[in-house]
């Protein structure tokens, strides 16, 4: 569903789309000192530090994005904005609006409405700590500095030449900090007196990095003792770290740097680690710190894109080996793949911060790019311990596999832990499967019964609240879902490839040439042709409205029913009732118009046609051959998936959707764009399940002003709503327009162009024409293309 208030992200989507980066550094008065270079404007950062040859700072036109490889600053039209008038997100989307989309002005008050006090107060917190983070930088490399900077210089071995790079800054006391801000921002006294600048271990630190949310935000700062051993405060000892009170991690540290999509990204333990090795060169390190990957570091690694991590934690001996494990096991059903750099591989040095000073960032560089897949490493630690282990060790290890395996989202690594375990502990393949598809079927009756549990649970509450429509509607959809998932667990297995070969080859060589492959079609006998008849797949039929899309599907059903006697169809009309759909019906079986099914006939020979009618739509659905579902009945593609899963004659099934883009999807998609998307590839899914065949009907989208003024321009894939989903997840698509669109209208049986646009079944990529006969909801073939370009 679309919302009605647009959140931060979107608004600046929206400017993104409409104004450059070179259009906002010249509203913030930037490009005067600026050289245009190929595709990007080159000169001095807006920070203010030295710069050789006056071209640190660079701005890709092409791109929109901008980078200083001083200082590394880096990132959009909103980090520019930050960057330059040293403020936060929120107060640079402010500028932007106001500067740049004033009509989006609604849009960023409503956002600022619904801010919390608590967010109201983070936003003022943040351009404090940017002001600090400025500061401090400066200050590192002034003499008050000296002890810090021999610290990262001496001790960690650092480059003081590239630490301008980084984000180490020196940490001032706390008088002194206060007494800055007041400087800077007298008006902001009530802010900078509440704002927090002690941890536990008091004003004892004198290093610190700024720690970011994914948006570069300042969320507080991480203090690091600067020296080599810590600090002994009161009854502590070796007291490394510490941080500003309510310092907030919701995001890994480093996010802020990594650009959408960039991967692999390097998981590393250490902070400072992080910190400094971007400024060698390595910009797709973050850091968990204490080696703890958090699962709400997720969410943020989602919006980035990433779908690779390599982790590269500590070589601490038995710590940093479990917070791998741990890793591993939490990112196993995710989307993101997991590489590992296993610790003992890093030799005497504890950590990457350490194996870099001693070997070189190329080394380390080679270590990554060495990294074993995760699981396989996951597979070795689990049964290492079962080879020479007691049969207790033995049969715990096997249980740990399969329990991994399970939990795994790629079915290709959830395969090579099987295979670790064929091969190290001696079983066969078949002992393996039988021992994991049990645990599949155990897992999968668990998450159902513990479903079933829950959703009554919230049934019950929301029957006692006085909802019990909402009661119902949780109930219908979260049984579709749970029904859906349990079936698919009892899918039974893909035979494997050698097997699967040997049976395709012996199915094809009984196949004369020329014969059909698919169910028949003998009205539509011309598409049969084209398709080799009505094969698995997603079949998209695209109009404007009022074309004739539901009189295609109506007719192409009747046809598959007829021409078919063994074959089932499930008729879905997201558009027109139930009612509405077996009046077409009616019409086409008894040869009658529409309106004539709807009233009580004179006569008797029409009205014995519509009772032999209505006696073969009643016959086909006592033979469970045909049922039709309305939108009314809360229709999800989830629910649709589980029907079709529960289906008596789900192996010959023939699915109709009709009003595809109507079709609720069971995901918060965000915006429309998303949930067309999420659309098709869930139809696709359903597809790729059951090996059916699946048509459904789109829409185009609206020409504009100047295509709608010709008149003439032909409809293509491109027009589909979507299209670039369907287009790639459709078998066949066929564009229906009228051949005479100015007199389409006044037509009593208009002819309608079907234009195969993609057809991946066969060959044919021409046009037919249909009569559509609009009282009886009839599409009849009247001529064919035979041409193949």
């Amino acid at each position: 569903m679309k919302k009605d208030k647009l959140s931060f992200s979107e608004i600046v989507a929206k400017i993104k789309d409409r104004i450059s980066i070179k259009e906002v550094a010249e509203k913030l008065d930037l490009l005067h000192g600026l050289t245009k270079t190929g595709n990007s404007l080159q000169g001095d950062c807006p920070t203010g530090h030295a710069s050789q040859n006056h071209k640190c700072f660079s701005i890709v036109t092409s791109e929109n994005y901008y980078h200083c490889f001083n200082c590394e600053a880096a990132g959009d039209i909103l980090d520019l904005v930050v960057l330059a008038r040293r403020t936060n997100n929120y107060d640079a989307l402010r500028w932007l609006v106001e500067n740049c989309t004033p009509d989006l002005m609604t849009d960023f008050q409503s956002l600022a409405a619904n801010q919390s006090p608590a967010q109201s107060e983070a936003n003022k917190h943040a351009i404090l700590y940017n002001l600090i983070f400025e500061e401090g930088k400066r200050l590192l490399f002034d003499p008050v500095a000296k002890d810090v900077l021999d610290y990262l210089v001496l001790d960690r071995g650092y480059d003081p030449a590239l630490l301008s790079k980084t984000e180490f800054i020196y940490w001032d006391t706390e008088a002194n900090i206060r007494a800055f801000l007041l400087s800077k921002l007298p008006g902001m006294a009530q802010e900078i007196s509440s704002l927090s600048l002690i941890g536990g271990f008091g004003d004892n630190f004198r290093l610190a990095i700024p720690y970011r949310n994914r948006r570069g935000e300042i969320t507080g700062f991480l203090k690091r003792a600067h020296t080599k051993g810590g600090f002994t405060i009161h009854t502590h000892t070796g007291v490394r770290w510490d941080s500003t009170k309510g310092l907030e991690k919701a995001d890994i540290f480093g996010l802020n740097r990594i650009k959408k999509g960039e991967d692999p990204l390097i998981v590393v333990e250490g902070y400072p680690d992080a910190t400094y090795l971007p400024a060698l060169g390595l910009p797709n390190i973050v850091a968990c710190g204490q080696g703890v990957f958090s699962e709400k570091y997720l969410e943020g690694l989602h919006v980035r894109g990433i779908r690779r991590v390599v982790l590269a934690l500590d070589n601490d001996g038995g710590t940093g080996i479990k917070n791998t494990e741990a890793a591993c096991r939490l990112l196993a059903d995710t989307d993101i793949q997991v590489f590992v750099l296993d610790p003992p591989a890093m030799g005497a040095c504890k950590d990457p911060d350490e194996y870099v000073k001693a070997n070189g960032i190329a080394a380390f560089t080679a270590l990554v790019a060495n990294a074993e897949l995760g699981s396989t490493w996951m597979a070795k630690r689990m049964l290492t311990a079962a080879k020479s282990g007691t049969a207790l060790e033995r049969e715990k290890a096997i249980f740990d596999c399969l329990e991994y395996a399970d939990s795994l989202g790629r079915v290709r690594e959830a395969e090579g832990v099987l295979d670790a375990l064929t091969q190290v502990l001696g079983l066969t393949e078949e002992v393996i499967a039988e021992e994991y598809k049990k645990l599949q079927d155990k897992k999968a009756a668990e998450r159902l019964n513990d479903g079933v549990v829950d959703v009554a649970r919230q049934a019950q509450k929301l029957i006692a609240d006085g909802q019990p429509e909402q009661a119902i509607k949780v109930v219908q959809e979260t049984t579709s879902t749970l029904q859906s998932e349990f079936w698919r667990s009892r899918e039974p297995e893909k035979e494997k490839l050698d097997d699967y070969l040997v049976e395709k080859r012996k199915r094809d060589g009984q196949r004369l040439q020329g014969s059909r492959i698919g169910y028949e079609l003998k009205d539509f006998s011309e598409i049969d042709k084209v398709i080799s008849g009505l094969q698995s797949g997603l079949y998209i039929f695209a109009a404007d409205p009022n074309i004739g899309k539901t009189a295609m599907m109506v007719s192409l059903m009747i046809d598959v029913l007829r021409s078919n006697p063994d074959v089932s169809c499930l008729f879905y009309s997201m558009d027109d009732s139930r009612d509405a759909i077996v009046n077409r019906m009616l019409a086409h079986l008894a040869d009658m118009m529409i309106n004539q099914v709807r009233f009580k006939l004179a006569n008797p020979a029409d009205e014995a046609a519509l009772d032999t009618a209505y006696a073969q739509l009643n016959k086909w659905f006592k033979e469970g051959r045909i049922d039709i579902r309305e939108s009314t009945a809360h229709l999800t593609m989830s629910r649709i998936q589980s029907e079709i899963q529960m289906h008596e004659n789900r192996s010959k099934l023939v699915v109709f959707i009709d009003g595809l883009y109507n079709v609720p999807v069971d995901t918060d998609s965000g915006s429309l764009r998303e949930e067309n998307i999420d659309r098709a590839n869930q139809v696709k899914q359903i597809v790729k399940l059951f090996a059916i065949p699946v048509i459904a009907t789109a829409e185009f989208r609206k020409q504009g002003r100047d295509e709608s003024n010709s008149g003439k321009k032909e409809r293509t894939i491109q027009d589909i709503m979507e299209s670039g989903k369907y287009g790639y997840n459709a078998d066949l698509i066929v564009l229906l327009t009228p051949k005479d669109p100015d007199n389409y209208g006044s037509e009593a049986e208009p002819i309608i162009i079907a234009d195969f646009g993609k057809n991946k079944l066969e060959s044919f990529r021409g046009k037919m024409e249909f009569k559509f006969i609009r009282a009886k909801s009839v599409m009849a073939f009247v001529a064919g293309s035979t041409n193949n370009p």
